[in-house]
């Protein structure tokens, strides 16, 4: 396979517009390496170095997550309410040797006004194989958490040796609830719309060695992370993993993700703030209520003002009667009892390595 070869990406379909035929600059080990990944990821066996392969546009449904990651990250940003058809040829040329093209689909297309060149002409050689991925004899397709590419290959690119991280997560939480974090690792950066509170931070491009497995550990003090630690492939091209948090304070919590593959290290810093919206409902009830309340203590007499004027005659009865009721010694022995009260309520509890150790793993 030689050292580099050109990749052409063709998309046509209704609504897409001829500007989005694009040429892709890549290495021949790039591409085999993204070809095993996707066929890895459909459950299909890894092809052989010289296998000519075709998927048409029959094939494009099946392909929608990992060849529109594809897509994205080569600068296109395909539209999912259009109709799209996309055809991926990968067979042997005699000039450039086995160089992969994305090309059109079987729908007839225009020829262009001037000879394409060379690098975007369809290849010479054995005539493609038609390959589908029929429902009852393949199983669904699994999750994006690990693609299947372990093991490194001579003259492997960017592609399986650079990631960035991508960490999506809700910058407001409330106590004691449950939202999710997600972590993406790929070549590129994640480019999808959030919805409200969730931010995105974006990693620097990093190296990483594609035969060790890539650690992903989300620290968020005073908050429970649950897995505490997921790992996936390095050799991956595109990995997802999902974390849920639920925080235990309120605040700021300054939060890190850290990439641990084999000897080194990325940090991803967060920037989460916990409150609670039950101060905001009282706020507002308490915006509504003290007006009319001050309007009939007015009336009443009940007011400041005008009890100031009156020489305060109803705080002094409730003040004498308080004192004419209650003595000093029961004051003292009510406000003792509600002290130890509140303490034996929220004071922390000391267990013994025993019981920690026989505590259930769920313990509420």
């Amino acid at each position: 396979m030689s050292a580099t070869q050109a990749l052409s990406i063709f998309i046509h379909g209704r609504g897409v517009p001829e500007e989005q035929h694009v040429e892709w600059a890549l290495d021949g080990a790039t591409v085999r390496t993204l070809l095993d990944d996707l066929l890895t990821r459909l459950g299909l066996k890894p092809l052989p170095a010289d296998a000519s392969v075709r998927f048409d546009a029959t094939f494009v449904g099946s392909l929608d997550v990992s060849l529109r990651q594809v897509l994205v990250g080569a600068g296109l940003r395909p539209d999912p309410t259009r109709e799209i058809a996309v055809a991926l040829v990968f067979a042997p040329t005699p000039a450039l040797g086995p160089a992969p093209v994305f090309a059109p689909a079987p729908a007839p297309r225009p020829a262009p006004p001037s000879a394409p060149p060379a690098s975007m002409a369809r290849p010479s050689g054995p005539a493609p194989v038609s390959i589908h991925r029929p429902d009852d004899v393949y199983p669904p397709f699994p999750p994006l958490v690990s693609s299947g590419v372990q093991t490194p290959r001579p003259g492997e690119s960017r592609l399986n040796s650079v990631r960035r991280a991508t960490v999506e997560y809700f910058s407001r939480m409330t106590p004691q609830k449950v939202f999710p974090l997600k972590v993406t690792l790929a070549p590129w950066s994640m480019d999808r719309k959030l919805g409200p509170d969730v931010a995105r931070v974006v990693s620097e491009e990093f190296t990483v060695d594609p035969s060790k497995w890539i650690e992903i550990e989300p620290v968020l003090p005073g908050c429970t992370v649950y897995p505490a630690k997921q790992s996936v492939p390095g050799g991956s091209v595109l990995s997802e993993v999902r974390f849920s948090v639920v925080a235990q304070v309120k605040g700021e919590v300054p939060g890190t993700v850290y990439l641990r593959n084999g000897e080194r290290q990325r940090l991803v810093r967060l920037k989460i703030t916990v409150a609670e919206p039950r101060r905001a409902a009282w706020t507002a009830a308490a915006g509504l209520v003290l007006p009319y309340a001050t309007t009939v203590m007015k009336r009443e007499h009940l007011d400041f003002e005008s009890q100031l004027g009156a020489g305060f005659p109803l705080y002094t009865r409730a003040l004498r009667w308080l004192l004419h009721t209650v003595g000093p010694t029961e004051l003292a022995a009510a406000l003792l009892v509600g002290a130890a009260a509140l303490w034996l309520t929220t004071r922390p509890r000391r267990a013994t390595a025993d019981e920690d150790l026989d505590a259930p793993l769920y313990a509420t």
